[in-house]
């Protein structure tokens, strides 16, 4: 997975947005969850801001519908490489995966839904996960899949 250069605060659903599948959304890849999330906010008349922003993401050469929310596994394996993305983003004077540096406590909107109200999160520096209201805004940075 790619990430975007850009990262917005935003509420993963402001509209109480609650999907419930089967299996559940944290044993979906990020690109299934996004796709579910946006067609459960749009058949329900629902907010789902962070997934709706990724889908438009247009930044960095990223097509519009190409962007998704990774889930809280894929954000724990691209945060494992937080060194490199930190150098690589200073590299690209992107102003790094928050702000300036990429901050010890900042957390991330993963595409895993909790339960009916909250989602996970995950933090850069550690990996650590946890579970936040829907309602609240955190940092979200999307993702895209490229090949090599």
């Amino acid at each position: 997975l790619a990430l975007g250069l850009r990262e917005a605060m935003l509420p993963w659903s402001s509209g109480w947005l609650y999907i419930k599948v089967l299996l559940g959304l944290s044993e979906l890849s990020g690109k299934e969850a996004t796709a579910l999330i946006l067609k459960a906010a749009k058949e329900r008349h629902k907010n789902a801001e962070a997934a709706e922003w990724c889908a438009e993401y247009t930044f960095d050469g990223i097509k519009a519908g190409t962007g998704f929310i990774p889930n809280k596994e894929e954000l724990k394996l691209i945060f494992g490489n937080r060194k490199k993305l930190r150098e690589s983003f200073a590299l690209l004077n992107s102003g790094g995966l928050s702000g300036n540096c990429l901050q010890e406590d900042a957390f991330y909107w993963s595409s895993s839904e909790d339960y009916g109200g909250s989602a996970w999160y995950v933090r850069p520096s550690d990996g650590g996960m946890g579970s936040y209201s829907k309602l609240n805004s955190n940092r979200v940075r999307c993702a895209v899949e490229f090949k090599v």
